[in-house]
């Protein structure tokens, strides 16, 4: 499947609907006793994003098992403020990405989401949420009262529940 201008709107997730380009994308869908829902070679774009992407979802007794890896080139993280995933993220920490993210693009984006939703944040090693990115040109408002830092440049790196960030700012204040 695919079209010019894909609308989709997971309200339990996004504050807004998405709405995306999708030159291509394969769709396989298997009922049986456990439903599996495959997307292969999906590219999905729009002026704050280019992913290409392959997820895979597969039903159980509660939430689905999930296997999803995701790649993109760029992502105008500071647009995004409508897409964080207000399922998985805890209040404070989306709160915090919609104040303190005032410019900045993720490069060079991998993601990768493989388990049982029902063990998620897999903080016991059930599963394996790994994300890593290039952030450039940012701008972050930290703490409100304090400067911004401007020119950050910086290698994210997550693992389930742990993260590890290294770079430069180039000014704060």
């Amino acid at each position: 499947f695919g079209g010019p201008a894909v609308q989709v709107d997971w309200p339990r997730n996004f504050r807004a609907p998405a709405v995306l380009e999708v030159p291509d994308c394969e769709l396989e869908i298997l009922w049986g006793e456990r439903y599996q829902i495959d997307a292969r070679d999906c590219v999905l774009r729009n002026e704050q994003l280019e992913l290409t992407a392959r997820a895979r979802f597969v039903g159980n007794e509660g939430k689905p098992f999930v296997d999803v890896n995701v790649a993109a080139p760029r992502l105008a993280l500071a647009e995004l403020q409508d897409f964080w995933p207000e399922s998985v993220i805890k209040p404070k920490v989306s709160d915090w990405l919609r104040r303190a993210i005032r410019a900045g693009t993720a490069r060079n984006a991998r993601f990768s989401l493989v388990g049982d939703m029902d063990e998620f944040p897999f903080a016991g090693g059930q599963g394996r949420l790994e994300a890593s990115f290039d952030f450039t040109e940012g701008r972050l408002a930290y703490q409100p009262g304090w400067p911004e830092a401007e020119g950050v440049e910086a290698r994210a790196h997550f693992v389930n529940t742990a993260m590890a960030l290294e770079g430069s700012i180039g000014s704060m204040g």
